[in-house]
């Protein structure tokens, strides 16, 4: 799917569907609705042409329910996510649904909240886990953050382990991102995180280091 913000340069490009949530939630914090609108759109026009394929209607759900803040798309895109396997891809459906939901269902939409906080800690994604940490203290509701060593191999997320120990055994990020079901996008940020920890700057130090281990 080509880029959809307009104009001679072309700033993004879209590998997946599910994506174009992601470009009309950055495009209505820019006051762009009618981007957003256009990318929605388009994204209609791909679910006619893959009828019957429910991981592109599923993805119009939740672009279209964020375009217009509507808690009952957002619920059904849920639903559609359910069986997903990109574990982070459903952990951010279901915190825009209660962002969403939580203004008309107080107990429904932090039970979301909630559902997708205890999501993110599970993967070990910390600055996503502490943005729904912030909605859920706005809510008058507090939960403080897993207690966790920050150097070392006992401060990395099971994910920057996970990743750090593939990247060991020769796996590409790529590789990693297809056998993890990530995006590499996501595999290049936990692979950083694990050297900062580690206090290493490369993968030949890395492997260095588990040897020593």
């Amino acid at each position: 799917m080509d880029a959809l913000f307009g104009g001679c340069v072309r700033i993004v490009t879209l590998t997946e569907h599910a994506e174009v949530a992601t470009l009309v939630r950055l495009l209505l914090r820019s006051d762009r609705r009618d981007r957003a609108e256009a990318a929605v759109a388009r994204l209609e026009d791909e679910v006619h042409r893959h009828a019957g394929e429910p991981v592109v209607a599923a993805a119009l759900c939740h672009a279209r329910g964020l375009l217009n803040a509507d808690p009952e798309l957002l619920l059904e895109a849920v639903d559609l996510y359910t069986a997903d396997e990109r574990l982070l891809l459903r952990a951010r459906v279901i915190e825009d649904a209660g962002t969403v939901v939580v203004h008309s269902d107080r107990p429904g939409g932090l039970s979301l909240l909630t559902s997708a906080l205890d999501q993110w800690e599970a993967v070990g994604a910390d600055r996503d886990a502490a943005r729904v940490r912030g909605l859920l203290r706005r809510q008058g509701v507090r939960r403080r953050a897993p207690n966790r060593p920050q150097a070392g191999w006992a401060g990395l997320t099971e994910s920057e382990t996970r990743v750090a120990r593939m990247v060991v055994q020769g796996w590409t990020n790529r590789q990693i991102a297809e056998e993890l079901f990530l995006s590499p996008h996501t595999v290049s940020s936990h692979l950083r995180h694990a050297f900062v920890k580690l206090g290493v700057r490369s993968r030949v130090e890395l492997a260095r280091l588990m040897m020593t281990e």
